[in-house]
């Protein structure tokens, strides 16, 4: 996996759950603004920041909107669901990770230390925790979309990752890779405490 993965935790139902899987160009901006630190440091720029960040996505992104009328219905609908996901989950705009470029080690590192554990299935495991088990609204998007890692997989991948810690894996010397892992494993199980689920993308 030569790329980054980009992950963000939104809450498992409620009204911003439902509305990414059913309102295309929320879920697309949704997508996009990952690739820009998250949708949660968009919401918490200042207002020349955001209108410098919206510039940038309107000028290499708009045609994904259909039109400049849609773009702008998706930015308020979306920083209305935002706001109001950050207020019912304290705390849900420090749940993001990235994996530079490190995904592959990860993954490979991770089932090493899984089948000394002697746990069944390890190469499908780790690529499903890396990568999400289900795509999130299938079918509403041509568009590259959204992975999901479901309730069912966090709490699955939490039952082990909670007794991994990353200087387990990863030497003191390997400075990014312990960050990363550090970062995606406090995820998932910030994710599982707080009944949340992971959206990713691969950028």
């Amino acid at each position: 996996m030569g790329c980054w993965m980009i992950y963000d935790s939104i809450p498992s139902e409620g009204r911003i759950y439902t509305r990414l899987q059913q309102e295309k160009y929320l879920n697309i901006l949704m997508r996009v603004l990952l690739i820009y630190n998250g949708p949660f440091y968009f919401l918490g720029l200042s207002h020349d920041e955001r209108e410098e960040l919206l510039a940038e996505i309107i000028d290499t992104h708009l045609e994904l909107f259909g039109s400049r009328l849609n773009f702008d219905r998706a930015v308020a609908d979306l920083r209305l669901e935002l706001t109001n996901a950050r207020q019912l989950h304290p705390g849900i705009e420090k749940r993001f990770a990235v994996l530079e470029n490190s995904a592959t080690r990860i993954e490979k590192r991770l089932g090493q230390e899984l089948r000394q554990r002697n746990v069944p299935n390890v190469n499908k495991l780790t690529r499903r925790l890396i990568d999400g088990d289900q795509d999130f609204a299938p079918g509403l998007l041509s568009y590259q979309p959204l992975k999901l890692h479901s309730p069912k997989l966090i709490s699955e991948g939490v039952s082990f990752l909670t007794s991994i810690k990353p200087e387990m894996l990863f030497s003191k010397n390997e400075e990014h890779l312990l960050e990363d892992f550090h970062y995606w494993r406090c995820l998932y199980l910030d994710a599982h405490i707080n009944n949340e689920v992971i959206l990713s993308t691969c950028e």
